[in-house]
């Protein structure tokens, strides 16, 4: 459960820096 937990937060983490990396402009609806 801790390894999946940990797998989730690291691709949540790559998501958001990949949404960063091409200007935030979806961030707003992730967050909605």
């Amino acid at each position: 459960m801790s390894t999946n937990n940990a797998s989730s937060f690291h691709h949540m983490v790559l998501w958001n820096l990949d949404l960063i990396a091409r200007g935030g402009g979806s961030d707003e609806i992730l967050y909605d």
